[in-house]
């Protein structure tokens, strides 16, 4: 099985673009389950993914985001909302769009609420490192520096922390952070638009490699693609061509998400 722990739906209006779009690829690249990520605007609300996911549920995992700066201390309605659904499972996780907006990860007055949440929960921290897409205005990279979660780990050892796409492009800061922190992993998705070419997937299988040998364990990296960024079957292509042990191959691809989302 594969589990595709970072993927994306678009809304126009009220009605979900890419859904069965998503399913397909699913079906075609053979992913099992996906994770779709919740943006912290309206277009993409944690409210409206578990409406259209619903039917899908075992099969497609909500993760909610929240925006700490349009809220700037969460009321009791909302963390009330939030401590519902991380209890019965109907949200995995919560994303921050670190970059996108602009808060460190370790701002522990305006994300605090949260984080407690999580950790009586038992559930991950996602957070957005490394490029920011240059199409979305007012990004601010130096927020998505993944020694900027470093920070916070350290701060928080119990919650566990998920870096998107493994800080890159730094990737090898990412690394040391995964290594040195116990309660910190990474996902590898977003590394190309579309398909790998054979430059793009010399580079991806490099770094990938290195963080497995600089980590030392294959229990720290989790399968992602980015879908509808990009494409499942040419990420899944990439993947097979690392050789990795069986052992090793099954932790990247669905046990490590297993264990780190607490997915069935």
């Amino acid at each position: 099985m594969i589990i595709d722990a970072h993927t994306h739906l678009r809304f126009k209006g009220e009605d979900v673009v890419d859904l069965d779009a998503l399913l397909t690829s699913m079906r075609e690249s053979g992913v099992g389950q996906a994770l779709v990520l919740a943006s912290p605007n309206r277009e993409c609300s944690t409210e409206r993914l578990l409406r259209v996911l619903q039917p899908h549920k075992g099969k497609l995992h909500v993760v909610g985001s929240v925006s700490p700066l349009a809220v700037r201390y969460p009321g009791k309605v909302l963390l009330d909302q939030l401590d519902r659904w991380l209890g019965d499972g109907s949200i995995v996780a919560l994303k921050f769009y670190l970059g996108y907006q602009h808060f460190y990860p370790h701002n522990d007055s305006l994300l605090g609420p949260y984080y407690e949440l999580l950790e009586h929960h038992d559930r991950p921290a996602i957070f957005h490192t490394g490029d920011c897409h240059v199409e979305i205005g007012g990004a601010i990279l130096k927020y998505a520096h993944p020694l900027e979660v470093d920070v916070l780990a350290a701060q928080r050892p119990n919650l566990r922390i998920v870096m998107a796409h493994i800080g890159n492009p730094w990737t090898l800061d990412a690394t040391e952070v995964c290594y040195n922190k116990k309660n910190v992993y990474a996902d590898c998705s977003g590394f190309v638009c579309g398909d790998f070419s054979t430059k793009s997937e010399r580079r991806f299988t490099s770094i990938v490699h290195e963080f497995f040998d600089y980590v030392e364990s294959d229990e720290k990296l989790l399968f992602g693609t980015d879908w509808p960024i990009s494409n499942q079957d040419s990420y899944c292509a990439a993947i097979a061509g690392l050789r990795f042990n069986d052992k090793a191959m099954e932790n990247l691809l669905f046990r490590n998400a297993q264990r780190v989302y607490r997915l069935p």
